[in-house]
């Protein structure tokens, strides 16, 4: 490549992104340094662990650039467009982060992807579609590439401007209006280290097929073995499940779980044991989630228990190649869980008053069988745990241990293995303890 360190060399590393027209784009070998890029356009790097050929890896590598930075609006393709349903490779042209949410879209998805080689369980996307994602915020680093992509419609492009660049973190008051938005996640792991996450989020646009801010689950650009996590819809599998934030009737949607290990260009799914996890702290008070295990038949209730452990299943796998530069995993024809959601009725209040301090309401009932309800209020973002002591002060159960938004909150504790008898509840804040006796009886 002409101004590279080794001219002569035969192996790229510098790869530019050709939008097809009203097909997939195609990545091209960059064959001089010396060309001016494309204001906007992104760019592919493969960075090689020994580029002075002493045989010590000379990572980490900076990449830097010199010049002018970009000044005014920049339109992303320079040129042309991006075809129905297709990706385009977008950069931040900025020295300056740039807000997603305020780039101009014109017949593009609400969804934007970042490449993460660093990323938990193993490199690949992480994404934002306006209100939900690893893509904290929907913030896009200086001179950061990010995929987009067209709608059916077509002709998509996106205008960058100097008024998207982010300055400030927002304000919290006392008294919110109720945004129609909310989300959670689940999270799954092993011994090993391996790590995937999924997301729900649940927006007035929202809807139980694909729509405009669901996120696929792209395949990574290098194949590695990994857990694999991912909701399915209409025969696409994602990353980000976009759902009504109100509906009149309660939504299944599949969600699957794989230990995937790569053997040449393909994977197997093997049997590992995995740990799901959840947070349901910005889930809206009107919808109650539950995860079905389709294997055992086992119920989890996510406000009744904040863990799950089951093993993944031993099946064919399918390749690791694919032939377009973005493409998503398949869908099974099997996903080992369903997703139920419950919708109960809106408040038609569109004010929500936030507590102005910590309090722990009498548990009701009490005495209790077969469960209690158990309601505090948080005044700021904190830290909530919620434990069960038997009376010589030993911890019995840990019910709640998760981050909490301000507002009020219940619990619905239903213990399973416990005696008779009385017990102590502690809820433990920010800044205050709250202690409370309960009677459970049989």
């Amino acid at each position: 490549m002409t101004g590279s360190d080794a001219a002569e060399a035969s192996g790229d590393n510098v790869w530019t992104f050709a939008l097809g027209s009203g097909a997939a784009g195609t990545w091209s070998a960059a064959t001089n340094l010396g060309n001016t890029m494309t204001a906007g356009a992104g760019f592919l790097v493969y960075v090689f662990a020994d580029n002075d050929y002493d045989g010590t890896d000379d990572l980490p590598k900076t990449l830097s650039v010199s010049g002018s930075e970009n000044s005014g609006n920049v339109t992303y393709p320079a040129s042309g467009s991006i075809s129905a349903n297709q990706y385009g490779l977008a950069g931040n042209p900025y020295y300056t982060t740039i807000d997603w949410d305020d780039v101009t879209k014109t017949n593009v998805e609400g969804t934007v992807y970042v490449y993460n080689d660093a990323k938990s369980g193993g490199a690949g996307y992480i994404n934002w579609n306006g209100s939900s994602g690893d893509l904290t915020n929907g913030l896009i680093a200086p001179f950061q590439g990010f995929w987009v992509q067209a709608t059916s419609s077509g002709s998509g492009t996106i205008q960058v401007q100097t008024a998207d660049k982010a300055t400030s973190a927002g304000t919290f008051y006392r008294m919110v209006d109720i945004d129609e938005e909310g989300s959670m996640y689940f999270e799954f792991s092993t011994s090993d280290g391996g790590y995937d996450k999924v997301w729900f989020s649940f927006n007035s646009d929202g809807d139980k097929d694909k729509d405009t801010r669901d996120a696929y689950k792209l395949m990574p650009l290098m194949a590695s073995s990994r857990l694999l996590a991912m909701s399915y819809s209409d025969e696409h599998s994602l990353d980000i499940n976009n759902l009504p934030f109100s509906n009149d009737t309660d939504i299944n949607t599949a969600l699957d779980v794989m230990s995937l290990n790569l053997e040449e260009s393909n994977y197997t799914l093997l049997s590992s044991d995995v740990t799901a996890t959840w947070d349901i702290s910005q889930l809206p008070d009107h919808i109650e989630m539950a995860l079905v295990d389709q294997a055992t038949g086992d119920v989890i209730h996510l406000d009744h228990m904040s863990s799950y452990s089951f093993s993944t299943e031993q099946e064919a796998g399918f390749s690791a190649v694919y032939d377009n530069a973005v493409a998503s995993y398949p869908v099974s024809d099997s996903p080992r869980f369903m997703v139920q959601l419950s919708y109960g009725a809106l408040d038609s209040d569109v004010k929500e008053a936030l507590p102005k301090r910590y309090g722990l309401s009498p548990v009701y009932p009490n005495p209790f069988n077969p469960s209690a309800t158990v309601q505090f209020d948080i005044k700021d973002w904190s830290r909530v745990t919620l434990d069960v002591y038997d009376i010589k002060g030993a911890l019995v159960e840990s019910l709640l241990d998760r981050k909490l938004t301000p507002g009020s909150h219940r619990y619905t504790w239903q213990p399973s293995s416990i005696s008779a008898g009385g017990y102590f509840l502690r809820l433990t804040t920010l800044d205050e303890i709250f202690t409370q006796k309960v009677t459970y009886v049989k």
